[in-house]
């Protein structure tokens, strides 16, 4: 960053993006305050040139800028705007769509797809909560063949909720992040690292499905009290989702174990919103 780098045309700090049309009080900082501002009277300078793509052309050096003959005025703000850009300022396409449904927002999901893949995750993708199917038949898998159920197993427990109130939850999401690893134990750590992450980043409701394993031996299985209780999430069979279907339909691997001694591949998922 500290090295001045080509600025892309039409690219202004995510934080002033996001400022204009807050009116300035004393829970913004001064500078944000000011960068709301100059965003404003930017918004009036000419286009340079006949940029085909509708961004406005930034030049790297002031003394360009005074060439192109604008206002000394105009040349601070176009400064200004370029001295944020080299500090490392995140920055989004002037006009960009920062809706849920707009490509920004599936931008900044991405961070969770790198911080899976940084705590050693197979593969990780955003889908869609339409790309998850459903099927009441991996209940029935889930309660007459699996050799871990167990009516009083925390792992297993759908807390009341029904078939249909499971698929309307992830329904009302708008992103969900995929999860491959052939690590059961690194898997659950990994689901619930982001869903802390994406919580703290403003997404309250992040919720990870990913069968327990935590713990190297299950307490619960040992018949003792569950030790973290609190980091249970549901698994995703007995939410009643084919996780087969699923990821196969997303061209991912996840096939029937002829021996066990196969790698198996394990899934979880984030929802994000």
């Amino acid at each position: 960053m500290a090295q001045m780098r080509q600025t892309r045309p039409g690219l202004l700090p995510r934080r002033v993006v996001e400022a204009v049309g807050k009116r300035p009080s004393a829970a913004l900082p001064s500078s944000l305050v000011t960068a709301a501002y100059f965003s404003v009277r930017l918004s009036q300078i000419p286009p340079f040139g006949g940029d085909s793509s509708g961004f406005r052309k930034l030049p790297s050096r002031e003394r360009d800028l005074r060439q192109s003959g604008i206002s000394q005025s105009s040349t601070c703000i176009w400064t200004f705007f370029i001295s944020l850009t080299e500090a490392g300022f995140p920055t989004v396409p002037l006009g960009a769509d920062t809706s849920r449904e707009g490509g920004y927002f599936q931008l900044k999901m991405e961070r969770y797809v790198q911080l899976a893949k940084e705590l050693k995750m197979l593969d990780a993708k955003i889908i869609s909560p339409r790309d998850m199917f459903f099927d009441i038949r991996a209940i029935l898998k889930c309660r007459w063949g699996c050799e871990d159920f167990a009516e009083n197993n925390i792992r297993c427990d759908t807390r009341n909720t029904t078939f249909q109130e499971r698929v309307e939850m992830v329904n009302r999401y708008n992103q969900v992040l995929l999860v491959h690893s052939h690590d059961a134990r690194e898997l659950s750590k990994t689901v619930l690292e982001v869903e802390r992450k994406a919580f703290l980043d403003g997404y309250y409701f992040a919720f990870a499905i990913r069968t327990c394993n935590l713990c190297k031996v299950c307490a619960v299985q040992q018949g003792e009290p569950c030790p973290t209780p609190d980091k249970v999430r549901p698994c995703d069979q007995s939410y009643g989702i084919d996780v087969y279907k699923t990821v196969r339909n997303l061209r991912l691997p996840c096939d029937v174990l002829q021996n066990e001694n196969s790698a198996q591949d394990r899934y979880g998922f984030v929802l994000l919103d």
